[in-house]
């Protein structure tokens, strides 16, 4: 048995695949008219840089609508704000007037007090996914006290001169945090620390508490290290983060020992601890009882910080802690602006700056010192309660225009993605109506070669059958 196949029938054969191969099957299936980058290598890099324009346009479009509800947080927080001081207002020129006795002005202070806090309340807790946007951030300061037995002169001076840093950084409008640490080697094997009460706004209380527990070396450096979270650096093996806050304007450390005390229970060195505090945004102050004490010196030197001297019976604790105070509050910045990425490159037209975060707490605003307990308080309260009200209405006419802004921001990166895509579109995508028409040519053609080339097939089989007969 043998058949016959003409090159009239390998032709149309061929001619068959070809059709049912055709691209037009292939830019149908996928809508896409550059399915590889041979069928269109030069358009195929236009197109992909279209694609990624596109893309970071998407992206930053959602940066500008995380910012535009930002500002609306903090636009209902100034407005909370604005509430409070009108009301606070309405008691002063109540309070300013000769008719009332000062135990009704009092009645009239008691209000007043607790809207002064309420202000700083909502400026401190006005916020979106923990971005502050009406205050600063706090400030976060963990003492280290060598608790050894030694220290039995100091520490009443000590406990009655340190609580002095809270009230001073609040007078400058500083929002504080403070945590005490026991330090001595029978506190803890591994680290030689122990902490009594942990980041709060109570300084007085626990360090009334704290009392000596006997003698001993210590590592203030890798204690240091473990306390502020970056301990598996230094090789601590029991860590004891305080939970610094990440955003906190500073992050502080006091130690306060009578003599410097070191036994290296990891092998951290001075230079090693001060430059891992450093790189990770700590200051250490040190207050000892021994003049020129060098043994702190790269510590403090290299985190920015200071030594502060005190003598056998604690004296200068007080001098010290105002040197202390004084650097934190001159290293204390303002609320910093928000800056949102609206457009695709590293240029400064693609970065928005907003006017916000702004510091609207109670010192910010100048009313936390006013009082209504008598007629010429109150009247002194007015003058200072308008120029707070003309504060925050400014704040708000910035927010406003930095809300249009946003808006506007938004309506040109939609219309920006929405044209981009249609230029990718135009040379990415397939044209429905031609390739179909190239379809329907495709599949009349391999109808038409189907049907002749089974004529050719039947003339062979009666070509084959006349041979053999």
């Amino acid at each position: 048995m043998f058949s016959v196949r003409s090159p009239t029938t390998a032709r149309l054969g061929a001619a068959l695949s070809a059709a049912r191969r055709a691209p037009a099957v292939e830019r149908i299936s996928t809508g896409a008219r550059i399915n590889r980058a041979a069928d269109d290598a030069a358009n195929l890099g236009v197109a992909t840089k279209l694609r990624t324009q596109a893309r970071s346009l998407a992206m930053a479009r959602r940066n500008v609508n995380d910012a535009l509800r930002a500002s609306e947080v903090a636009g209902s927080g100034l407005s909370e704000i604005t509430d409070r001081l009108q009301r606070m207002r309405e008691l002063a020129v109540a309070a300013a007037s000769e008719t009332l006795t000062d135990t009704e002005r009092e009645y009239l202070q008691a209000e007043y007090g607790e809207l002064v806090d309420e202000i700083d309340r909502t400026a401190r807790a006005t916020d979106l996914g923990g971005q502050r946007l009406l205050s600063p951030y706090p400030v976060d300061i963990a003492i280290t006290i060598d608790s050894s037995d030694s220290m039995f002169l100091e520490l009443p001076q000590i406990q009655a001169e340190l609580p002095a840093l809270a009230t001073l950084l609040a007078d400058a409008g500083i929002e504080a945090r403070f945590a005490i640490v026991d330090m001595n080697t029978f506190s803890d094997a591994g680290d030689g620390s122990r902490i009594l009460s942990p980041l709060g706004a109570n300084l007085a209380g626990p360090l009334s508490a704290f009392a000596l527990t006997g003698v001993g070396g210590m590592d203030p450096y890798s204690v240091m290290l473990d306390l502020a979270g970056i301990a598996p650096l230094a090789g601590t093996t029991t860590p004891e983060a305080l939970l610094f806050d990440d955003n906190a304007q500073q992050k502080i450390f006091i130690h306060i020992s009578d003599v410097g005390r070191e036994t290296l229970l990891t092998g951290v060195t001075q230079g090693q601890a001060a430059n891992l505090l450093a790189a990770n945004g700590f200051t250490v102050h040190t207050i000892t009882g021994v003049a020129g004490d060098p043994t702190y010196t790269t510590l403090t030197a290299v985190t920015g910080g200071s030594i502060n001297n005190m003598t056998g019976f604690g004296l200068g604790v007080d001098t010290a802690v105002q040197n202390i105070a004084n650097s934190i509050i001159a290293n204390f910045v303002d609320a910093e602006t928000i800056s949102v990425q609206a457009g695709t490159d590293g240029s400064a037209a693609s970065v928005i700056e907003l006017a916000f975060p702004v510091n609207v707490t109670a010192h910010a605003l100048g009313v936390d010192d006013t009082a209504i307990t008598t007629a010429a308080g109150a009247l002194d309260a007015l003058a200072q309660l308008d120029e707070a009200l003309h504060a925050v209405n400014g704040h708000q006419a910035d927010l406003g225009a930095s809300q249009n802004r946003l808006e506007a921001t938004l309506n040109y990166q939609q219309a920006a993605i929405e044209a981009t895509t249609r230029s990718e579109g135009a040379i990415m995508d397939a044209d429905y109506a031609l390739e179909l028409s190239e379809l329907s040519k495709h599949q009349v053609m391999t109808d038409a070669r189907t049907a002749t080339l089974a004529q050719a097939r039947q003339l062979e089989s009666s070509a084959f059958a006349a041979l053999m007969s």
